[in-house]
């Protein structure tokens, strides 16, 4: 089967491996059952933690609900972008994916991103709202675990030689002397 192409304004979903083969467009999490207990999104290359399989469903003091995840397997609470990457705006009441995150519940989870007065965002999972909340003694909300299987960043995003540049992120070689083309 042929696919349709692709309209201008999303051109640059197109992917491929180096041997030109057309690789999937990862609009949407794709997910890989890990163990029992985790998840990966095949997307972004985090591990999330199978709410079922922690006390994540007890809502918990931003720095209980850290020190959880950090004794199982040196996971994190998820920064709000991680969170981002799981919101499915199709949804509603919760607004993940119930067949990946089956119990979870519409209320408020941890992020440990901060606001600009010290408190921490928390993503409402009714509908997919960021609110800050203070993360003192006696506040609390629920949490997801995750864990960036990402490599590290490159020292240089570009790699440049006398023939070619290589962009460090995406793999993509450029070349900078020979026939024009």
């Amino acid at each position: 089967t042929i696919a349709a192409p692709l309209p201008p304004e999303r051109q640059w979903w197109l992917t491929a491996e180096p041997n030109g083969r057309p690789l999937p467009v990862l609009t949407d999490p794709w997910w890989d059952r890990i163990s029992a207990t985790v998840v990966r999104d095949q997307a972004t290359d985090l591990w999330w933690s199978n709410p079922s399989s922690l006390p994540v469903n007890t809502p918990l003091t931003f720095e209980r609900a850290q020190a959880v995840c950090e004794s199982n397997g040196g996971m994190r609470l998820p920064t709000r972008h991680d969170v981002e990457s799981i919101i499915d705006r199709y949804r509603t009441k919760p607004v993940v994916d119930t067949t990946i995150f089956p119990d979870v519940v519409t209320d408020f989870y941890w992020t440990q991103t901060p606001t600009t007065n010290g408190a921490k965002w928390t993503v409402h999972l009714d509908d997919g709202r960021f609110v800050p909340r203070n993360a003192v003694e006696g506040s609390e909300a629920r949490f997801f675990c995750v864990r960036d299987m990402r490599g590290p960043a490159p020292a240089s995003h570009y790699a440049v030689t006398a023939a070619s540049i290589r962009d460090n992120t995406t793999g993509l070689f450029w070349q900078t002397t020979g026939p024009a083309c």
